[in-house]
């Protein structure tokens, strides 16, 4: 929810990517700040450096999917289809 957070509050997020969670918010533009320091040291300070610098405008595209009554209805859905 930290990212979600961040960027609905219009602040410039780089996180580490991982196989569940990052990869899914940080879209498009700003799959850009999705980065693996354990893998690649410059490379990660060269994309915090960046974000720091010139950071993508951050539209509510990037984090609508995410409200709560979309999430809830998605929810409901999902528990429609497999208990009813």
């Amino acid at each position: 929810m930290n990212l979600i957070e961040a960027l609905t509050c219009g602040t410039p997020v780089v996180a580490v990517d991982c196989p569940y969670g990052p990869g899914e918010i940080l879209i498009d533009k700003l799959s850009d700040y999705l980065i693996r320091p354990e893998e690649e040291v410059e490379k990660s300070i060269a994309v915090i450096a960046s974000a720091l610098e010139c950071y993508p405008e951050i539209v509510e595209s990037y984090y609508d999917k995410f409200q709560v009554s979309l999430v809830v209805q998605n929810y409901l859905s999902a528990w429609k289809r497999c208990f009813c």
